[in-house]
């Protein structure tokens, strides 16, 4: 009987062993994909045939790590699209590149819609050809096009106020953000993100709004949080992205966190020169990495499963040595 306990309990740890090691290779697999950002995520161009323009979007290495990432164009346009550079590299004191594409518009087009997308993805590193692994559509630029159609009587969204009350220091700070639609339509699933910028520039949080339908020639507000823990009192600056109709408004801020309140103010936010090792980093996900934060939340949790596992196993051997000798 106790033999048979005692096998039992390896057939449990291996399983344990086997779902542990599936989540450290998941997390690993996964890393490429939360090590990326691009800003902005999308923009729209008004069609004109026969233009060109120059557009510079930004790479962000939000985990702060030395890669190398590759960028290529998917799409009904890619052939009328030349990157400036088709690949960057990052040190881990580096944290935002800023790109350029050169686009030529067609003679015409049938349709208005996403005509091509730029994506970025890290290079596999054990592999001299660049392979590129963990491509996601989180980390891909949009090029959208409007006809001259769809553009007739078109009047764009308006961000008219940014605001915090009752912050607590430490604590998650509603952002709310006041949206008005001066236009004749309906505006449907009108959202946003919020990245929270350092004064060297690093990109220290990103998140997202809540989602809402505004009426025609009316305002409402959309409600968007932000995790302050681990933030110190100071200036920070934000970039703040309005998404609708296939639209994208930017408008920069310049944020004050203090002990008791978070003050918002539009404008553009004066970043210092990051002097390295200038300033020591408190923040827990910052030193270690979200990789290695949930590698540790994961042996945590295999060792109280073992112990569980182990305690139980004992058990059940004491009752039954003691029905044995009975």
């Amino acid at each position: 009987m106790i033999k048979e306990k005692m096998k039992e309990k390896k057939r449990i740890r291996k399983k344990v062993y086997l779902l542990l090691i599936v989540l450290i290779v998941s997390i690993f697999l996964s890393s490429s994909i939360y090590a990326l950002g691009i800003t902005p995520g999308r923009t729209t161009f008004e069609f004109e045939p026969g233009i060109e323009k120059e557009i510079v979007f930004s790479v962000v290495n939000t985990e702060h790590k030395d890669m190398n990432i590759s960028i290529r164009i998917e799409g009904e346009w890619s052939d009328l699209i030349m990157l400036n550079q088709t690949s960057i590299g990052f040190n881990e004191d580096e944290y935002m590149k800023s790109l350029s594409y050169r686009i030529k518009f067609p003679s015409d087009i049938s349709e208005e819609g996403i005509k091509a997308r730029i994506i970025a993805s890290e290079k596999a590193s054990d592999n001299a050809g660049g392979t590129d692994i963990g491509v996601n559509i989180a980390i891909e630029h949009q090029i959208y096009i409007l006809t001259n159609k769809s553009m007739l009587e078109e009047k764009n969204i308006n961000v008219t106020k940014v605001f915090v009350e009752h912050y607590q220091k430490g604590g998650s700070a509603k952002f709310e953000i006041e949206v008005m639609n001066p236009s004749a339509q309906i505006m449907e699933n009108v959202h946003s993100t919020m990245l929270i910028f350092d004064r060297n520039g690093l990109l220290r949080s990103q998140f997202n709004s809540t989602s809402i339908n505004i009426e025609p020639d009316s305002s409402e507000i959309i409600d968007a949080y932000w995790d302050t823990y681990g933030f110190s009192e100071g200036d920070y600056g934000g970039n703040l992205s309005i998404y609708y109709d296939n639209k994208t408004e930017e408008q920069n801020l310049i944020i004050y966190l203090r002990a008791d309140r978070i003050e918002i103010d539009f404008g553009k936010f004066e970043f210092e020169k990051k002097a390295p090792f200038s300033e020591p980093i408190i923040d827990i996900e910052e030193k270690l990495g979200p990789e290695m934060i949930v590698l540790i939340g994961a042996i945590i949790l295999f060792i109280i499963l073992d112990i569980i596992i182990f305690v139980r196993l004992r058990k059940k051997i004491k009752k039954s040595a003691k029905k044995n000798k009975k």
